[in-house]
């Protein structure tokens, strides 16, 4: 991929599909050519459960980028996220391959590989597998053993694996919309390459990505992933939160929770308000109970992303603090609602780097993973250490061929 050859980042949300369309240039910035969305309404909480709904809303998504960047696109980058998705721990051993013990990039490839080798179920596929540690002959916490001398060597390592089916299933849905995947990448994984920069990794940070059916987060401290997971917790149930506790449809809950509400009770400044401004004639809402409502909703999701802080002794201890990103962190008092329950600093993710072009379109939380993903694509092109990618695409690229192939058959076979 050269420097300035096109890239696209596809987010496949539980809410809406999101396009990305950019150039990288050669000062490392990203020139935004388009940006195209859809309502996503075949995903739930990360699973395709409409095929057909699924490939309409990326066809949708596709046909806008296209028109606005005047690009034909037929491959991308693509996020992945939900509860399919499972992270485990591997080891890799292997021995120096030359004689004098000089330890080359080939070694550290060998020994990652080594570590991904680890048996998996056979209905589970492993995306990513991240080096944590390695050891060399015994010695602990090498970062980056490439120029050392040893015989042995060790790495511990982070396994990101998928659902075999799940990843069949977005695999044929881009197929025939006419994507070819060129890798699929962890939602936390690009969302952190969008909104944090390499000093706020490298001395402690917290990464937020509120979604409409899940929270994803990554927790990063020199330079390294701590950790990560996918909550099944998100704005939507927020949106059904309100809708219960106010007596009303999910469409008035919906526009109060956007444009009135606020996750902080102490914050709240009118008390009530009218339900003629929201289209509801139920009389004037107590705004005290909606924040009530969604400050426990959100607080759930703190308190697990705070519980799993203390299992790896970082609570409260992130110089860099949460940054918050997605199309849920738009709600009034979240950043103080984190400040107060994680302890830590607090802000709204903006782009880390820099950017041109349709910058407006993008300048939303919401499209902080397709930015992402291009960054991604950047920095694999730049050889810039990151997570690898192993999950091979040859086994499903040919899905959506084989299924139009099937279904000519069958109308082959019809009177």
């Amino acid at each position: 991929m050269g420097k300035k050859e096109i890239i696209t980042g596809i987010d496949i949300g539980s809410n809406k599909i999101a396009c990305v369309v950019g150039r990288a240039q050669n000062d490392n910035s990203i020139d935004i050519l388009g940006v195209g969305t859809a309502k996503s309404n075949g995903v739930r909480k990360g699973t395709i459960i409409d095929l057909e709904e699924t490939i309409s809303s990326l066809s949708a998504a596709l046909e806008e980028a296209e028109r606005m960047s005047g690009a034909s696109i037929n491959e991308a980058y693509v996020s992945i996220n939900g509860q399919h998705i499972e992270t485990g721990t591997a080891k890799g051993v292997i021995s120096v391959s030359k004689s004098d013990g000089d330890i080359t990039e080939i070694d550290v490839e060998r020994v990652v590989e080594a570590a991904r080798s680890v048996s998996t179920p056979p209905n589970r596929e492993i995306i990513h597998s991240i080096p944590q540690a390695f050891i060399v002959d015994g010695q602990p916490g090498i970062k980056d053993p490439v120029g050392m001398t040893g015989i042995r060597l060790e790495v511990d390592a982070t396994m990101i694996t998928g659902s075999t089916t799940s990843l069949k299933n977005i695999t044929k849905s881009l197929n025939q919309a006419g994507i070819t995947v060129q890798e699929y990448v962890f939602s936390p994984l690009a969302t952190t390459y969008a909104v944090s920069n390499k000093d706020q990794r490298n001395v402690g940070v917290l990464i937020v990505d509120i979604g409409s059916d899940t929270t994803s987060y990554s927790v990063y401290e020199d330079n390294q992933l701590l950790g990560l997971a996918s909550i099944p917790i998100g704005a939507s149930h927020v949106t059904n939160d309100l809708a219960i506790g106010l007596r009303t449809s999910i469409e008035v809950a919906e526009k109060i929770k956007r444009e009135y509400s606020n996750a902080m009770p102490s914050l709240v400044t009118e008390k009530k308000l009218s339900g003629k401004k929201v289209g509801s004639d139920g009389g004037d809402i107590d705004m005290t109970l909606v924040a009530d409502i969604i400050e426990a909703r959100i607080n759930e999701i703190f308190i697990i992303i705070r519980d799993h802080l203390r299992k790896i002794n970082r609570d409260s201890l992130l110089p860099a603090g949460v940054i918050l990103t997605g199309g849920g962190s738009k709600q009034n008092g979240l950043t103080e609602l984190a400040k107060e329950t994680l302890k830590l600093p607090a802000a709204i993710g903006n782009i880390a780097k820099e950017i041109s072009g349709m910058v407006d379109n993008v300048s939303e939380p919401q499209y902080s993973t397709s930015v992402g993903l291009i960054m991604w694509a950047m920095e694999a092109n730049m050889s810039m250490p990151r997570p690898t990618s192993h999950f091979s695409l040859d086994k499903f690229k040919n899905w959506g061929e084989t299924s139009e192939k099937v279904k000519n058959m069958f109308k082959n076979l019809l009177p």
